[in-house]
């Protein structure tokens, strides 16, 4: 038995290329991240440099072109369509707002390192406007939790004393002759 590919070698190559790039780009900017937080492996990083730039090489050479797109899809933040489709909405606002958060805080790190305080000042703003969105989702699911309870603690009050009064009933019919 022999399987048939649509795509050719050179596609079958510039694919596993792209996503040597892909890899090794979150790789890297995983590690920087994480010292830039006080974690992080900063011996790591030439190592995952050259691998990146020799994975972008290796990319170049196949496809022609430079894996520009790539990189900027390789270290986008992801998830958002997917949840969008399947969770409820109060959900879907918590993760834009931790995305807010997100970006944020991404910005003002960035902003910091490189002395723009301006933009520093924008991420910040940002990482408040999600901190607040969180904070307004999470009030309005506890008020209807609350309103929840309260309704279910009426619900089973009323079946409980529709029960006692047949109860009653019940106890009167069976005494009567």
């Amino acid at each position: 038995m022999r399987i048939v590919s649509s795509n050719s070698e050179e596609d079958i190559k510039c694919e596993h290329a792209r996503l040597h790039v892909q890899s090794a780009a979150r790789a890297l900017t995983a590690n920087l991240m994480r010292i830039t937080r006080g974690a992080g492996r900063p011996t790591a990083t030439i190592d995952q440099m050259v691998d990146l730039l020799k994975a972008m090489d290796e990319f170049q050479e196949i496809a022609r072109y430079w894996p520009y797109d790539e990189l900027a899809e390789a270290l986008t933040l992801t998830g958002r369509e997917e949840l969008a489709l399947t969770a409820p909405d109060d959900y879907v606002e918590e993760f834009y707002a931790k995305q807010s958060i997100v970006r944020g805080a991404l910005q003002f790190a960035a902003s910091d390192l490189v002395g723009q305080r301006t933009q520093q000042a924008a991420g910040e703003h940002e990482m408040y406007l999600g901190i607040n969105q969180i904070g307004e989702v999470r009030e309005r699911r506890r008020q209807e939790w609350a309103e929840a309870r309260r309704s279910a603690a009426a619900q089973a009050r009323a079946v409980k004393k529709a029960a006692a009064v047949a109860g009653r009933k019940v106890k009167k019919s069976k005494a009567e002759p």
